[in-house]
């Protein structure tokens, strides 16, 4: 589908056809041009801004490639053995909510404050930079061939 993103803010609030009974519905916006950075955090901020919209993302690919990558509004996680404490002190304090806790000591972290999608690799890499830290990277989905 081709939408010229001008176009995003003249959507409805309210949607003609009930479509209450969807968990998901995944669209991809794909305009006819480049366009440049402002235009496109613009136009994510306006989407984020919607309440019916959980959040709108940026989808990363090669030029030329058939492979996309799709990252979410989700950090996933690990503190240094023995920063566990501190490290839950860390994510409390900064934007972000514990969505769970894996046996393997990995935190699935949610970035609360979602405005471009851009927000998600900025948390990731300042987590990762920290000493409490042990690793941390975006939740992320790769599309190869369109698939996941």
């Amino acid at each position: 589908m081709y939408r010229d993103h001008r176009d995003l803010p003249s959507f409805p609030s309210r949607r003609s056809s009930d479509l209450s009974y969807v968990q998901n519905i995944r669209i991809t916006v794909v305009t006819k041009y480049d366009i440049t950075c402002n235009e496109l955090l613009s136009t994510l901020e306006k989407l984020n801004n919607d309440p019916e919209i959980r959040y709108a993302i940026p989808l990363f690919y090669l030029k030329g490639s058939t492979t996309w990558i799709e990252i979410f509004d989700e950090v996933l996680a690990a503190p240094k053995e023995g920063d566990e404490e501190n490290f839950e002190k860390i994510i409390k304090k900064n934007n972000l909510k514990i969505i769970k806790k894996t046996k393997y000591n990995t935190y699935q972290l949610r970035v609360k404050d979602f405005n471009t999608g851009f927000e998600t690799l900025d948390i990731a890499n300042w987590l990762y930079e920290r000493k409490e830290t042990e690793y941390s990277h975006p939740n992320f989905r790769m599309l190869i061939n369109g698939n996941p």
